[in-house]
């Protein structure tokens, strides 16, 4: 008999999901936790792909990693901005 109440583990998608919303320090975000909420993310996302019997979040990975991208992004913009005095 299957056990049908297997709960499928998404614990990479929801840290990365914590992890990409520090955004409020730029100099953090481009060197820690943007790049760890990338690699959480796209992380879950391949073991997601590869057993989906037994880990879930596939497009919670997904929303992440764009977050996370376009942040990284408005990050390092600014950080840059900031640096050479434009902001």
């Amino acid at each position: 008999m299957e056990n049908r109440n297997v709960k499928k583990k998404s614990k990479n998608a929801w840290v990365a999901l914590m992890v990409s919303l520090f955004f409020w320090v730029p100099l953090l975000n481009v060197i820690i936790f943007l790049p760890l909420a990338i690699f959480l993310s796209s992380k879950q996302m391949v073991l997601a792909r590869k057993r989906p019997d037994r880990y879930g979040g596939f497009v919670l990975s997904m929303l992440v990693l764009l977050h996370a991208s376009i942040s990284f992004i408005f990050s390092l913009r600014v950080l840059l901005m900031s640096y050479y005095g434009i902001l």
